[in-house]
């Protein structure tokens, strides 16, 4: 039996934050054991409908070749969603688990449909051909399992790992009454950053697509960083797991995705050793609670009260909490415990 990984190789180099979570992954299933087999995939859109008909062909081809390349009895580990669709992708998967009993895990980054509440076409597909799919949360596997697909399948991943060579050399975060956001941070997107100003907090906002749209003094725009330097510039206070329309709650489809999924922002904040502060019903509040590195709240409206009524030797208990789950995540000792589950 031998271990393989399904990677797409693009004509554009990625290195914005959002890249990050899949390139871990990669780095993850690569030191236990799965070799990486590469797809080139085209980024650059299609002049014409003949330069996608050649796409989609070349795609047949690369998928035929991959096929005839694995043995009986292999394991492939493949990441969804791939925003660049492969005709014959999935007709292949099935007839490798058909043919060659190949046992295929998928590692499931976004759902769509509870993201933006559209479904991608090839959702329905995925779950069929899985053997196991390793999915955020037990929130996430339970919205999984009113679809009617068997718990057997589903691997609870946790939160996602931040790979991070050089941890030991991130300071521990500070005592600090003020609050991190980190991300995008573009109004379209997140609604609530236009309400900051309401808010009687020092707010540091560290991203792309911030554009200000008052003269608050409370909001301090610190620009946009490489995801590997972030950790070392979020050094005080708390950082913010917080999306949507509003300050009041994590509204609209944005903000209720927080119910189902591991945002990668807390595991930047981990991997920073910032102690969080996360909306009340997001998936990960269990986890936050459960490590004890942060607090919940339903508003925005209750941090002014809660930083007040917290001391330095209560915060420094928090931020020893982080950095004792810092040193897994930055190891990628959540995803490797996943994907020895997935395989068993």
């Amino acid at each position: 039996m031998s271990k393989y990984q399904i990677v797409e190789v693009g004509d554009q180099v990625h290195s914005n934050a959002l890249s990050k979570a899949p390139r871990d992954v990669v780095k993850i299933a690569q030191t236990n054991g799965f070799v990486p087999k590469k797809i080139k995939v085209k980024v650059t859109p299609d002049k014409n409908i003949l330069e996608k008909i050649r796409k989609q062909l070349k795609y047949t081809y690369i998928w035929q070749k991959l096929y005839k390349s694995f043995s009986n009895n292999d394991v492939l580990m493949i990441q969804y969603p791939s925003y660049h669709y492969q005709f014959n992708k999935y007709r292949i998967l099935a007839k490798l688990r058909q043919k060659k009993n190949v046992k295929i895990i998928f590692v499931v980054h976004d759902i769509d449909q509870l993201r933006t509440g559209s479904e991608d076409r090839t959702f329905k597909k995925m779950l069929l051909v899985a053997d196991k799919i390793i999915l955020h949360n037990k929130k996430m596997i339970d919205y999984i399992k009113k679809m009617g697909v068997d718990s057997a399948k589903l691997v609870n991943l946790q939160i996602f790992d931040y790979l991070l060579s050089n941890y030991n050399e991130v300071k521990p975060s500070v005592f600090d009454k003020s609050v991190t956001i980190a991300g995008n941070l573009d109004v379209t997107k997140a609604k609530y950053i236009k309400d900051l100003n309401k808010i009687n907090v020092q707010f540091n906002l560290y991203g792309s697509g911030y554009k200000k749209t008052s003269n608050a003094s409370n909001i301090v725009y610190h620009g946009t960083l490489a995801s590997d330097e972030v950790p070392f510039s979020l050094n005080k206070g708390f950082g913010l797991v917080w999306d949507g329309e509003s300050i009041e709650s994590c509204t609209g489809l944005v903000g209720n995705y927080l119910r189902y999924n591991n945002p990668h922002k807390l595991s930047l904040y981990i991997a920073s050793k910032l102690p969080v502060i996360i909306w009340s019903k997001a998936a990960e509040a269990d986890f936050v609670k459960k490590y004890d590195i942060g607090y919940t709240v339903n508003s925005l409206t209750e941090i002014p009260q809660l930083l007040n009524e917290l001391d330095e030797e209560r915060y420094n208990q928090l931020v020893n909490n982080v950095v004792k789950v810092g040193e897994k995540i930055t190891r990628g000792q959540f995803m490797q415990k996943a994907l020895e589950k997935a395989v068993d």
